[in-house]
């Protein structure tokens, strides 16, 4: 090949800026010597138009194997695009342009304006991997506000594969921005949620952490639930937004917060929630979780306002107080709740019922000697207890030597339980299990009770019981998923299920009817509703 004919055809066909020439021509560009080459260079460097700039582009991108190192055809291109930043967009454009890389770096070396549109939708036509990472890499490294949301608007809940790469970019620009647009994922699909708080929980920003703990508000029990699993992995990063979700005018809100600061255990959050409930909320289900997370946490002083809890008017509610004071036993305590007990303006039946069906040991032990605890305790144990609270008992007080009262205990008559009705009830707080065996006793229905709703689903596919009555929020797996499975095998009309929860009504109870749930009751709960519930069921 003449390399003098070939550089006088380039440069004419480069004044005529005939790009179709052009490409043909550079194809045997590799055929020349480095001279010919760097020759080709010298000319295409005096055009400053756009029409050098596409050439330019199209050579580092041809794979033509010439004697020219890269770098130098990059630094060539990039001071011609810095001469016209405008130019870069339209490349992105141009569909003869197959280096991606080498576009993405010029991208973020000079950042023209409108530059993340020409990205996104380079993104959107290219469905190559490697093309798509680096595209994201560009809007990573550029970073803006602008960057951020159009890499949010790139994500399509239908396309799980697609979303994981793009949410995970976005978390790697670790400031408020990319928050912000990941929060605006969440509620779209289960999945996708899963991965924006994954995502969330590798940043190091409070604002993400706040996302996460926001998110144990979500519609969705498999968000809470995950959401509840990051936060019990790292506790420390998301204490000062649990405690400060206790001012939220949201009740469900509150509540999942109780019951998180309460798995967690510090102590940190004492003050929060006794703050808490000295305003006395409305919501006794609030109350209830209030009391029960003080049970998990060690209380130096102050636990007078625990004391109050046993006058509340639910009886749940006093259950959970006498369980918190029980953890936190004293000699002061005791001397407070014996003071309530001489009191006659005081329920003192409903305080003593409380400790017994807390299964307060420590407490009962102390009292037990006390003659207005003895009175109503034996006359509670004997008339209206569960049998299984009555044989408990009875082996506590054999245990500290008061064979007296086992005897005592031994009820004349034992009301049996209705052989024909199976009762199921799946709750993850013991202290809800011991809740439904007295309600429900109150009825002569003896519950079969399962902390962990994996056991209670083997168990139901055993064997069919009457009714279950399942809470919605547990950590193994939600009422949701337990219904799910339950159904494989039986239907609505075989084996009713009830959803017991402290969830106001959303999109959690429009998805356990979904999964095949009969009725939904909210806690805290009746004899009644839960009689009413069977009878209309069963």
């Amino acid at each position: 090949m003449n390399d003098s004919a070939f550089i006088s055809e380039l440069k004419e066909n480069l004044q005529k800026r005939d790009f179709i020439k052009i490409k043909v021509l550079v194809s045997h560009l590799g055929e020349l010597d480095k001279m010919a080459q760097n020759r080709f260079l010298l000319e295409l460097s005096k055009i400053d138009s756009e029409f050098s700039i596409q050439v330019l582009a199209y050579l580092a991108g041809a794979q033509l194997g010439l004697s020219i190192p890269e770098e130098q055809l990059f630094d060539m291109l990039l001071e011609k695009v810095v001469e016209q930043p405008e130019s870069l967009n339209k490349l992105f454009r141009n569909k003869e342009i197959a280096n991606t890389k080498m576009l993405v770096e010029l991208a973020v070396e000079i950042q023209p304006a409108g530059i993340v549109s020409a990205l996104v939708n380079y993104y959107e036509d290219n469905k190559t991997v490697d093309s798509r990472s680096e595209l994201l890499r560009a809007l990573v490294e550029i970073g803006s506000g602008e960057a951020t949301r159009a890499m949010a608007s790139l994500v399509n809940s239908d396309e799980e594969a697609a979303w994981i790469p793009i949410v995970t970019s976005i978390g790697a620009m670790e400031n408020p921005d990319a928050v912000d647009s990941l929060n605006k994922l969440l509620g779209q699909d289960e999945e996708l949620d899963r991965t924006v708080l994954q995502t969330c929980y590798g940043m190091q920003l409070p604002l993400a952490h706040k996302l996460i703990v926001d998110s144990l508000h979500s519609p969705w029990a498999s968000t809470r639930k995950r959401a509840k699993a990051l936060i019990l992995q790292a506790p420390k990063n998301y204490l000062p937004h649990l405690m400060n979700n206790l001012s939220s005018w949201d009740s469900d809100f509150v509540i999942q917060a109780l019951n998180m600061l309460g798995d967690i255990g510090d102590a940190i959050a004492v003050r929060p929630i006794k703050k808490l409930l000295r305003h006395n909320p409305s919501d006794s289900n609030v109350r209830f979780a209030a009391y029960e997370a003080l049970g998990f946490l060690s209380i130096d002083k102050g636990l007078f306002t625990i004391v109050n809890g046993l006058s509340d008017v639910e009886p749940s509610v006093r259950v959970a107080a006498a369980r918190a004071l029980n953890a936190n036993h004293n000699e002061v305590v005791l001397f407070g709740i014996k003071n309530m007990l001489e009191d006659p303006e005081n329920d003192i039946e409903s305080i003593c019922e409380a400790f017994l069906n807390a299964f307060a040991d420590d407490m009962v032990v102390s009292l037990y000697a006390y003659d207005v605890f003895r009175e109503h305790a034996e006359s509670y144990l004997i008339e209206q207890a569960h049998p299984d609270t009555r044989q408990y008992y009875q082996k506590l007080f054999e245990s500290i030597g008061e064979e007296g009262w086992q005897e005592t205990l031994t009820p004349e008559t034992v009301v049996e339980t209705e052989a024909s009705t199976r009762v199921v009830v799946v709750d993850d707080s013991k202290m809800i299990l011991n809740i439904y065996r007295q309600t429900l006793h109150k009825i002569d229905i003896d519950a079969i009770a399962f902390e962990f709703p994996a056991e209670a689903v083997d168990a139901v596919l055993a064997e069919k019981p009457s009714i279950i009555f399942t809470d919605l929020n547990m950590p193994e797996m939600t009422g949701i998923e337990l219904t799910q499975k339950i159904r494989e095998k039986y239907s609505q009309a075989d084996l009713p299920i009830v959803m017991v929860t402290t969830q106001s009504e959303g999109a959690d109870h429009e998805k356990a009817f979904e999964a095949g749930v009969n009725k939904v009751i909210n806690k805290p709960f009746t004899a009644d509703q839960l009689a009413e519930a069977m009878e209309t069921l069963i």
